[in-house]
């Protein structure tokens, strides 16, 4: 039996009713509730070659300049006293007026966080573990 969905719903249908004579709307109607009641599967259970979902990694992502950028300028009076929607809008609209002089310290502070983070290995980054209650 294939795993393809509507492969499978006609191989069943072709199964149960072999050696019967039955009305077309009948079949139709067993075809649109068999698909119904697979539907939970397809959701949780995807068919090789469909698509999963990506499990975790242990290792925390690495960080980018623009991530120290963010995390610096949402500390900010400034920004604290934005509405919440037009934060992201007005830190990326300061992100794109600075030059390379001025995005370097971010990209600075974001490979010293990289190194540290391989050096230590799969640990999670120290203002991660902070916010989530860890002691760093």
């Amino acid at each position: 039996m294939t795993t393809d969905k509507s492969s499978l719903v006609n191989d069943v249908v072709k199964k149960v009713t072999s050696g019967y004579t039955l009305e077309a709307d009948f079949v139709n109607d067993m075809k649109t509730q068999l698909v119904e009641v697979l539907a939970p599967y397809y959701i949780y259970n995807a068919p090789p070659g469909g698509k999963t979902k990506r499990k975790k990694s242990d290792k925390p992502r690495k960080t980018s300049a623009y991530n120290q950028f963010v995390k610096t300028q949402m500390a900010t009076d400034e920004v604290k006293a934005l509405p919440q929607k037009a934060r992201m809008g007005h830190i990326g609209k300061l992100w794109k007026a600075l030059d390379n002089a001025g995005k370097k310290p971010y990209q600075d502070m974001a490979d010293e966080l990289n190194a540290a983070n391989e050096a230590a290995g799969a640990t999670p980054a120290p203002a991660v573990a902070q916010a989530a209650g860890g002691d760093t």
